[in-house]
């Protein structure tokens, strides 16, 4: 047996990836971006 929890009437598995996904996609673009910048970014002299 699964225990099921409610959030406002919703089941929470059914929030859960809606709530994920779009966390996921902000850290994917996150670290593109940053991988971006840093690949134009000119090289400072030591």
């Amino acid at each position: 047996m699964i225990p099921l929890a409610h959030v406002g009437g919703l089941p929470l598995e059914e929030l859960l990836p809606a709530i994920a996904a779009p966390g996921a996609s902000l850290l994917a673009a996150r670290a593109w971006l940053n991988l971006q910048l840093r690949r134009h970014r000119p090289r400072e002299p030591r």
